[in-house]
C-alpha cells in the first residue's frame, strides 16, 4: 500500500471532521492501539465500533501510514488492529497462553451450545478446571496471579469479568475478539497447541495475535 496515497486520502477526510469528529477519532485510535480489537458485543467498545465502522476507511489510512492494518471481521462484528511490521508485539507468560489457549477451546465449545452472536459465558471455576485437568499445575493458581491474567486480557478486550474475580461462581463473558487472538479453528488443534505448551520449561511464550 502507498503510504503517501494514503497520507493525501486521510488528510482530506481529517480535514472534514469536525472538533467532536476528531477527538473522538483521536480517542478511538488510541484505544485500538492499546487493546488491539474493539468489539461491538462488548458494551464499552459498542458506541466506538460503530464509529469506527463509519468511518472505516479513515482508520485504515491512517494506520496504514503507521505501518498496522485494520481488518473489520464483519460477521463477528469487531474490528482489530494489525502490526505488519511486529511493532507493540506482546510477549506473553507461559501460564498467560496457557489460560488464553484454554479460554479459547472454551469459547468453542461453549459456542456450539448457543445461538449465534449470544455471549460465550463461562464461570471462574470451569477455567480453574480445564488448568487442572490438563495438570498444567499441581496446584490452583494463586489468586493475585489469576487476577493479573484476567486483567491483562480484558485490557485487549477478549473478556469481562461480572463479579469478584477470587469467586469461582463469577462469570467471564467472552468476546470474539477470542477468535483472533487465537486463529486455531479446530479444537483437536488447538488440544494440541495447549499440550506443547504446557510442556514449555521456557517461563515466556509468544502470541503473535497480540499485537
Amino acid at each position: 500500500m502507498n503510504k503517501a496515497e494514503c497520507a493525501e486520502r486521510f488528510a482530506r477526510k481529517y480535514n472534514r471532521l469536525t472538533e467532536t469528529e476528531r477527538n473522538t477519532f483521536s480517542r478511538i485510535s488510541n484505544k485500538l492501539l492499546s487493546a488491539s480489537f474493539i468489539c461491538e458485543s462488548r458494551q464499552n467498545d459498542r458506541n466506538d465500533y460503530y464509529d469506527a465502522v463509519h468511518r472505516i476507511s479513515y482508520y485504515q489510512d491512517y494506520f496504514a501510514i503507521l505501518d498496522y492494518e485494520i481488518i473489520h471481521h464483519v460477521n463477528e462484528k469487531v474490528i482489530q488492529l494489525i502490526s505488519t511490521e511486529r511493532y507493540n508485539h506482546f510477549n506473553l507468560k507461559l501460564d498467560e497462553s496457557i489460560a488464553l489457549l484454554l479460554l479459547r477451546r472454551l469459547y468453542a465449545v461453549k459456542a456450539r451450545e448457543i445461538a449465534l452472536h449470544e455471549n460465550i459465558i463461562i464461570t471462574i471455576e470451569e477455567l480453574h478446571e480445564a488448568m487442572e485437568e490438563i495438570g498444567f499445575k499441581n496446584r490452583r493458581i494463586n489468586k493475585t496471579d489469576f487476577r493479573e491474567i484476567i486483567r491483562l486480557f480484558k485490557r485487549f478486550s477478549l473478556l469481562d469479568n461480572v463479579g469478584d474475580l477470587d469467586k469461582d461462581e463469577t462469570m467471564l463473558v467472552l468476546y470474539p475478539s477470542i477468535l483472533f487472538a487465537v486463529p486455531y479453528n479446530d479444537i483437536t488443534e488447538l488440544s494440541t497447541m495447549i499440550r506443547n505448551y504446557k510442556g514449555e520449561s521456557n517461563e515466556t511464550a509468544d502470541e503473535d495475535s497480540l499485537d
